[in-house]
């Protein structure tokens, strides 16, 4: 009669136990890739949409334009609480392209990131209401500085965090020559928690900056 050989007990632990070694070692990898990937979308996401807000701004910033001699409706800055002037903008109608002059106003509040937009003829009323349109949300801050002539030789163009500066008549009458950008947006991980704050910047060159 053959007798059958079954397992030892300490054959069945080391089974188990290495078994479990390469469970953990095989989950430890998954999260690994999981998180490196959830991480690498997070950041395109956080791009893109960097990339979007910045293309909308400089689109609008280089058809900017003065409204009229007494003032060029140029503001921005901490104080004017975001940025405000007055541009031109292509419009479909009825199969044809139209160009018209049009009013924006870029506002953060609360984190998100707003484009006031108004065309036409009525853009030209400081008090027609404008109408919203949200770029992001998660935008931790934007900060904003314009170029400018300066009379120091060794430093012909300069930097200030508003336009126009405090009672300065000739920048009222005209637009900056260009306008830094700094763009700060939240990174969140899965769960929705902030983990980082991620910073883009870009300079914008206005065509028509610094004539009235």
């Amino acid at each position: 009669m053959i007798k059958k050989k079954g397992f030892t007990l300490i054959e069945v632990l080391l089974a188990v136990s290495l078994s479990a070694v390469i469970v953990v070692g095989v989950y430890s990898a998954l999260q690994t890739g999981i998180l490196s990937y959830e991480k690498q979308e997070s950041a395109a996401g956080i791009y893109q949409t960097a990339k979007v807000i910045l293309n909308r701004m400089e689109s609008d910033l280089k058809n900017s334009y003065c409204y009229m001699q007494s003032g060029s409706g140029f503001k921005g800055g901490k104080a004017q609480s975001g940025l405000e002037f007055f541009s031109v903008s292509e419009v479909f109608e009825k199969g044809e392209s139209r160009i018209l002059p049009c009013r924006v106003r870029y506002e953060l509040t609360d984190k998100v990131l707003k484009r006031y937009f108004y065309r036409g003829l009525e853009a030209s009323e400081t008090n027609s209401l404008l109408e919203p349109q949200e770029l992001a949300a998660d935008i931790k801050d934007i900060s904003l500085e314009f170029a400018y002539r300066s009379s120091d030789a060794n430093n012909p163009i300069a930097w200030q965090d508003t336009w126009p500066a405090e009672q300065n008549q000739d920048q009222e009458k005209s637009l900056p020559l260009a306008v830094r950008i700094k763009l700060t947006l939240i990174e969140k991980d899965r769960h929705g928690e902030e983990v980082s704050a991620v910073d883009f910047l870009r300079t914008i060159a206005i065509p028509l900056g610094g004539n009235p």
